[in-house]
């Protein structure tokens, strides 16, 4: 999504979800959960 030009992390923010980036840097433990995020598109 975001390749496209959506901005995945505050559109989950408006919505009330709780995000947490995971990357490199972070410590895994301050991590309650991941969260995967898709678009589906039907024409």
């Amino acid at each position: 999504m975001e390749a496209v030009g959506f901005d995945a992390y505050r559109m989950a923010a408006r919505v009330g979800w709780e995000i947490y980036p995971i990357g490199g840097n972070c410590v895994p433990e301050s991590i309650p959960h991941g969260l995967m995020m898709g678009l589906v598109l039907i024409v």
